[in-house]
């Protein structure tokens, strides 16, 4: 295999890159965690303002849904994407086979995933993550991988993009003409109070998640994925001249204002139609239509974040960075706790925490905190997870057949 040249800058972790991911997994645990309650039945990943008439509740709401809705699984899958390109490029540089040692490490992960889609929380991501690995993995090792532009990556990227925005316009088309419609609340995870309908509760909407993220959201997923492998060749998370370049040759502080007042403006709409008659259709259609609304919002962010940053980073971000190390382990034992400590089935005894928008994301923080201290503490000392290790065998016997 050809060995790709120049990327000795791979072998060390980035700063920026960690920080945004541990930053990432926050908000993932906030959106699952102020929505876990009424999920699965509420069409919003972040559940309703509690009290539903009080002014700090939908005050700390609209500005929730303005920072995670539609954002925080999105960066966390254009790291993935990033980490992809990464450990590609390592291991073509020990001229070990990419395509075998991904291939074995994603379907991993895929196994991972369905563990716990089944059984601990249905809104699963790693399990669309791994499918868009295996996908997007053909193109890790395509030429031109430190040029300027990636030209045969970027012509893919394009293609994928346009496939996204057809399969989301093709599933928003019915509910733009839908009528309002009486809410039909199926069960939630607050009305479970055994084993059997928990799991059959999670399985049966794990199903449902899995299928639309396999049809209508796989090509945003790989659309993400290849983004991520484009900032990694790009050295976009490592450079600043690309921000300093994209906010004034394109227009950056006009996109970020209309993409913000975009937000903006599908978190007022959606507090609106909580505090009115409209039925789960309109929400539902909110929270898509928020998606692609974010992602630009997003991206802007980044570009921001890349041109104030300069080679001393804040010491409050950088304290975050050493806990990317355990992003998976995290990201799993958040999971756990929602489902250990707020759901009925264990009587609940954290529900109490929850009864409240500002209470519910007072503890969401604190418990990410510890979560962040606790990997901070193992990377100091070198400690490797299980599941880390078990990921890493796939790279190791690759390479040690290279």
């Amino acid at each position: 295999m050809k060995v790709i040249a120049n990327a000795s800058f791979f072998h060390q972790r980035e700063s920026n890159a960690d920080v945004l991911r541990v930053i990432a997994i926050f908000g993932v645990f906030v959106v699952n965690g102020l929505g876990y309650l009424t999920a699965p039945s509420y069409p919003i990943p972040l559940g309703a303002p509690a009290p539903p008439d009080s002014p700090l509740a939908l005050g700390i709401y609209g500005v929730l849904f303005f920072l995670f809705q539609g954002k925080a699984w999105p960066l966390l899958c254009l790291l993935f994407g990033y980490s992809l390109q990464s450990m590609a490029t390592q291991l073509s540089q020990n001229n070990a086979s990419v395509q075998q040692a991904l291939q074995s490490r994603y379907k991993k992960l895929l196994l991972i995933g369905v563990v716990h889609g089944l059984l601990i929380y249905f809104g699963d991501v790693l399990t669309i993550y791994a499918i868009s690995g295996l996908i997007a993995l053909r193109w890790a090792t395509s030429t031109g991988v430190l040029r300027t532009k990636s030209s045969q990556l970027l012509r893919i990227w394009k293609g994928w993009l346009a496939a996204s925005v057809l399969m989301l316009i093709l599933a928003a088309w019915p509910s733009l003409s839908a009528k309002q419609e009486e809410a039909f609340l199926v069960p939630s995870y607050s009305s479970i109070h055994s084993w059997h309908d928990f799991f059959a509760l999670t399985a049966e909407y794990y199903g449902y998640v899995l299928i639309a993220s396999a049809t209508i959201f796989l090509p945003l997923y790989v659309w993400l994925t290849l983004s991520g492998m484009l900032v990694c060749r790009l050295r976009l998370l490592s450079q600043r001249s690309f921000a300093i370049k994209f906010w004034h040759a394109r227009f950056g502080m006009l996109q970020l204002l209309l993409s913000s007042m975009l937000c903006a403006f599908w978190a007022v709409y959606a507090l609106l139609l909580m505090k009115s008659s409209a039925g789960f259709t309109q929400l539902g259609l909110v929270a898509m239509l928020s998606i692609p609304a974010g992602i630009w919002w997003l991206a802007c962010c980044l570009a921001c974040f890349m041109r104030r940053t300069t080679h001393g980073m804040p010491q409050a971000l950088l304290w975050l960075a050493p806990a990317a190390r355990y992003t998976l382990t995290m990201y799993l034992g958040l999971s756990v706790f929602l489902m250990i400590g707020v759901s009925p089935v264990l009587g609940g005894r954290l529900a109490f925490l929850f009864s409240t928008t500002a209470s519910t994301i007072l503890t969401l923080f604190v418990v990410w905190l510890l979560a962040v201290w606790l990997a901070r503490a193992a990377a100091q000392r070198e400690l490797k997870d299980p599941l880390s290790k078990w990921l890493r065998k796939s790279h190791s016997a690759v390479e040690i057949k290279g």
